[in-house]
């Protein structure tokens, strides 16, 4: 169930469900088993809101310049993502950076990390990093 939730809003739901250990949203049956963890009762609610909110990870690949240093010859598609030329992204936007990673990580996926995550996905990161996708 999406629904739009204020900053406010979600702030209030997490304190109840964090007391109760259950999803304070009508219709949502999620309980959190012990031993409480609030990123995890964050995670659940955040599952709740909006496409609007979704949109703040954005599988846009890495920069056409870039694409050799990932053994790139021939991209599997060509895009624009804010003014800059990509190469191998999707544009699946999520709203957790963790799927993002999980999203690039997956096998037979052709789908590469924009630059910010190399770190995290421990790809070689480019000669010159100046250019930025986000």
């Amino acid at each position: 169930m999406q629904v739009h939730i204020s900053t406010d809003e979600f702030q209030t739901m997490l304190k109840a469900a964090l007391e109760t250990l259950r999803c304070p949203l009508d219709g949502c049956d999620y309980v959190q088993e012990p031993p409480l963890r609030s990123q995890d009762m964050r995670r659940h609610l955040e599952s709740h809101r909006s496409n609007k909110n979704r949109q703040k990870w954005v599988c846009c690949g890495v920069p056409r310049e870039h694409m050799a240093v990932y053994g790139v010859t021939v991209p599997y598609n060509t895009i624009t993502f804010k003014g800059i030329e990509m190469v191998n992204g999707c544009l699946r936007t999520f709203s957790r950076r963790d799927a993002l990673v999980r999203h690039i990580k997956t096998q037979n996926n052709q789908c590469l990390a924009e630059e910010g995550f190399w770190h995290l996905l421990h790809a070689p990161e480019p000669p010159d990093s100046s250019a930025s996708a986000m």
